[in-house]
């Protein structure tokens, strides 16, 4: 059954320090992807994709982000979440607030499904099915200017990304539909991903 994939003992000492240590590769893996020139923000930016998803979807991270490029409060190692449709079609760059919003509207009588939700979305703030994944990943530069292709390659890239069972994610996107035309497991990972950011 799905739902003992949800329950969790609450310890917050050991939670957190897996949590952390989870965490903290995360960052450290993130950090070191090259961000040399020719790659700028709005100039050359890359496209390195992490995941696709059994619908087709396909979630990258894009840097270097705005942030980079800020006169004022630089961070130079800010990146963003990009889904793709199956389509070739972009969903457009949620803020936390945007993400809110669609949960909100997600609002359901079913108190089960609110809380399985709630569940889920505490786990992956814990990182608690976040496993190791060590796999080639393929990449493709974007001229910003004439929005085309200019390169394109793979590179080795290991970290925690998160892992439920298709048991659980279609019996959670059977109760909820679609997300902004986005499978549950591919706004899962956009989620994740935003929230990788801000680590």
């Amino acid at each position: 059954m799905y739902t003992n994939e949800l329950e969790l003992v609450y310890q917050a000492k050991s939670l957190n320090a897996n949590s952390n240590e989870k965490r903290l590769f995360n960052i450290a893996k993130f950090s070191k992807l090259d961000r040399r020139l020719p790659l700028a923000f709005m100039v050359r930016e890359r496209l390195l994709l992490l995941h696709e998803t059994e619908a087709g979807e396909k979630i990258y991270i894009r840097y270097p982000g705005k942030e980079s490029a800020r006169l004022k409060n630089r961070r130079p190692l800010d990146f963003r979440p990009v889904l793709e449709y199956p389509d070739g079609s972009f969903m457009k760059d949620l803020s936390f607030g945007d993400i809110w919003d669609d949960i909100t509207a997600l609002h359901s009588n079913d108190k089960q499904t609110i809380c399985e939700l709630a569940a889920l979305f505490f786990r992956i703030a814990f990182m608690v099915n976040h496993k190791k994944d060590s796999a080639k990943c393929m990449y493709k530069d974007i001229d910003m200017t004439t929005k085309t292709e200019v390169s394109n390659g793979e590179i080795d890239f290991e970290w925690y990304k998160p892992c439920f069972s298709k048991e659980l994610l279609t019996a959670l996107q059977d109760k909820i539909g679609l997300i902004r035309g986005a499978s549950l497991e591919a706004y899962l990972f956009y989620n994740d991903l935003l929230v990788q950011n801000e680590d």
